[in-house]
């Protein structure tokens, strides 16, 4: 027979999902921003960057300078996967959170 759950497990799992929805109207509303002037700054919310499609630069590692595109996010491991080209070949290279910026493109 099932057991009801407690008043505390259901708000709980009320606030929880509010503040989820809550991130992902900030997430809305900063992508329907993202021609205002945010570029430059580390790339901090990864996925962002991923749904724009918008060019990366790495700003350190031994790629510095490259630009590519953000193909996937590990939030466990605050890693991402860029795709870039290097020296003529297509090359997909792991890198940390703050190695890449977004480019104004």
């Amino acid at each position: 027979k099932p057991k009801p759950i407690p008043v505390e497990e259901v708000e709980s799992i009320i606030k929880k999902e509010k503040e989820e929805q809550e991130k992902a109207d900030k997430e809305f509303e900063d992508l329907e921003n993202w021609d205002k002037g945010s570029f430059g700054k580390p790339v901090e919310d990864p996925e962002l960057m991923l749904i724009n499609k918008i060019k990366k630069q790495v700003k350190k590692s031994t790629t510095k300078g490259f630009t590519g595109s953000l193909l996937e996010v590990n939030r466990k491991n605050k890693k991402v996967t860029v795709q870039m080209t290097l020296f003529g070949k297509e090359s997909f290279v792991d890198l940390d959170f703050d190695q890449i910026e977004a480019l104004n493109t």
